[in-house]
């Protein structure tokens, strides 16, 4: 019987790195004895030219059954399978290899969309479940490695052999080396031997117990953080109201009590002006609930009420809560439906939900009309002066981006904004008027 055929890349040293760590774990799995699978490692230099080469000598050979890239990230202190964000249309590759801009975003400004062949939380799940400690990684087109591996995957196009990439965390001690090898032998088997995942019902899910903030914050940044994770692009495969309204619905559809909605969005001074909102309300004599990101000190500072922030019992009760649903809906290890930021809306509808104040003020996390705030009817919606941020998933240009930000306007709602440039201003207007949205604007 024909064992599979498993080829484990990895790549050389380059700047930064002299001694890549993948080069060691490739020597390791070389070494082992592998009765049950039939594994070529091969050692790539850091060079287009020489992967373009290889690989289009891989896809003509037609041998492998499984391919797996490794790269090293010194960001990361365990290995992580790669969520390929990648828009292979639109990827940017320098012509040379001196070109080659170290440590810096090789795919920056174009539109990124998830795309693999491999279900790899799924796969991430079933290795966690086995105790081989593996996350799914959103580092996607910032690292040699990952513009080496999609330079490796747009050569091998043609094939349909599935492909993934490891990141390696840069630590080449014995130890480490060894656990790496040990977990991408694991990972091989099972993409050759072991092909149909049980079902996530039948994968028991060991959670640790959340009785302090700190436990809570571990949980949340658990998940994907987009404030840290940036370059996905900005569309409804990645950012999916329909999915948060989902699992909105999971935990009791929460409303901000019978508050009224005043939803923010914008470039600049959108926090500042949630908190004068908020205290201009709070000096007429309204109860007044605040969401805002980020926080200066405390993760608490989002979620305010009264100028309070939500007490820690409270935060840890919720996100205890969250954490129930999640693992009773078996949504646990699937990473792209959540978010760190959509847990953290959805803690503070809840919050709200339950404290009940007369106005909840809203600012936006990321653009307007897929940012999960934009599932709530707001009695004004506020637009604040609109500049470049968040390029590499709103757009290059400016109109780009406040066509993003206006999606926050909604039909017959009244839409404040701040001062604007003309085009900007002139923009915001028109989509006002086709939305039937009183429109003005701030002197």
């Amino acid at each position: 019987m024909k064992k599979p055929s498993v080829l484990i890349t990895g790549f050389g040293p380059f700047p930064g790195h002299p001694d890549n760590v993948s080069q060691h774990v490739l020597n390791y799995i070389a070494g082992c004895g592998n009765r049950d699978l039939d594994i070529t490692t091969l050692l790539l230099p850091v060079s287009f030219a020489a992967v373009a080469q290889n690989a289009s000598t891989l896809v003509a050979s037609g041998r492998f059954d499984v391919i797996i890239a490794t790269g090293v990230n010194a960001r990361l202190h365990r290995i992580a399978l790669e969520k390929r964000a990648l828009n292979r249309a639109h990827t940017r590759i320098p012509d040379t290899d001196n070109a080659m801009p170290w440590n810096e975003p090789l795919l920056s400004g174009q539109a990124l969309s998830l795309d693999t062949r491999v279900d790899l939380e799924k796969l991430s799940q079933w290795l966690n479940a086995r105790s081989i400690g593996c996350d799914v990684s959103l580092f996607a087109g910032r690292y040699v490695c990952n513009a080496l591996y999609y330079h490796l995957l747009r050569n091998l196009e043609p094939s349909t052999v599935p492909c993934i990439l490891l990141h390696l965390p840069p630590d080449s001690s014995p130890n480490s080396v060894h656990h790496s090898g040990e977990n991408i032998l694991q990972i091989a088997r099972h993409l050759t031997i072991d092909q149909d995942l049980p079902d996530i019902d039948e994968i028991e899910t060991v959670t640790e117990s959340i009785n302090t903030q700190d436990d809570a914050e571990r949980f949340l940044y658990g998940f994907i953080n987009l404030e840290k994770q940036t370059g996905l692009a900005y569309t409804e495969d990645n950012y999916n109201l329909s999915r948060f309204t989902e699992f909105l619905e999971q935990t009791g559809y929460p409303r901000p009590g019978d508050g009224q909605v005043v939803h923010v969005a914008g470039t600049k001074g959108k926090g500042a002006v949630c908190a004068l909102i908020a205290s201009i309300l709070s000096a007429h004599g309204h109860r007044v609930g605040l969401y805002t990101s980020p926080h200066l000190v405390n993760i608490r500072e989002r979620i305010r009420l009264d100028g309070q922030a939500i007490p820690q019992q409270d935060f840890v009760d919720e996100v205890r809560f969250l954490r129930e649903v999640i693992t009773r809906r078996k949504l646990t290890l699937n990473r792209r439906y959540r978010t760190t930021f959509e847990l953290l809306t959805a803690l503070a509808f809840r919050y709200f939900s339950r404290t009940r104040p007369d106005w909840v003020v809203l600012e936006t996390g990321m653009g307007g009309r897929l940012d999960c705030t934009n599932v709530l009817l707001p009695v004004v919606s506020v637009v604040t002066r609109i500049d470049r941020d968040h390029t590499d998933s709103l757009g290059n240009t400016l109109n780009a981006i406040a066509r993003e930000k206006a999606g926050i306007i909604k039909p017959k709602v009244p839409v404040v904004t701040g001062r604007q440039l003309p085009m900007i201003g002139g923009l915001l207007r028109r989509i006002a008027i086709e939305r039937d949205a009183p429109y003005q604007t701030a002197s």
